[in-house]
């Protein structure tokens, strides 16, 4: 009885939390670069209609065999410049960050990851999601940078 009490809160939540998650957004989830050089941005959108803060933080990741991902602090050897770190969004707007990504290996890769917060759902629950942006740097072309490294870096 209370195995279904428990599911039965769960799905209430998830209906009143899923249709929020689907007001923000992250574009392009990912990007590959070619030549060593990654010049870029992504674009945080608020479909709230009250403002919600951003707050991004950079993270170097490997994967598994498995495919799971697991994050760590960005390599040393990954050196970006990110036009703002946190910033304000108004309701039914969105910001773009741009960044700057020089690496002393090659290729490299990483993520920045986007937490929102400050939007409300109808009950009052406050969320915070995150959302990522990874980027793939490879030194000779573009086209398939993820591919090798996924297949080079993580043997998947």
């Amino acid at each position: 009885m209370v195995r279904d009490l428990i599911r039965h809160l769960h799905i209430f939540l998830l209906l009143l939390v899923a249709p929020a998650l689907y007001a923000q957004g992250i574009a392009p989830i990912i990007t590959e670069y070619g030549h060593g050089k990654a010049n870029g941005a992504f674009t945080i959108t608020n479909d709230f209609l009250e403002p919600v803060s951003v707050v991004i933080q950079e993270y170097s990741f490997s994967v598994n065999p498995d495919g799971k991902s697991k994050i760590r602090p960005l390599d040393q050897g990954i050196h970006i410049q990110l036009d703002s770190m946190s910033v304000q969004i108004g309701a039914k707007q969105q910001h773009e960050f741009a960044y700057r990504v020089k690496c002393d290996i090659l290729p490299c890769w990483g993520t920045f990851n986007a937490s929102i917060s400050g939007a409300h759902v109808s009950n009052g629950i406050g969320l915070v999601m995150i959302v990522p942006h990874t980027f793939y740097v490879c030194q000779d072309k573009q086209k398939g940078c993820r591919d090798r490294i996924r297949h080079d870096a993580f043997h998947l």
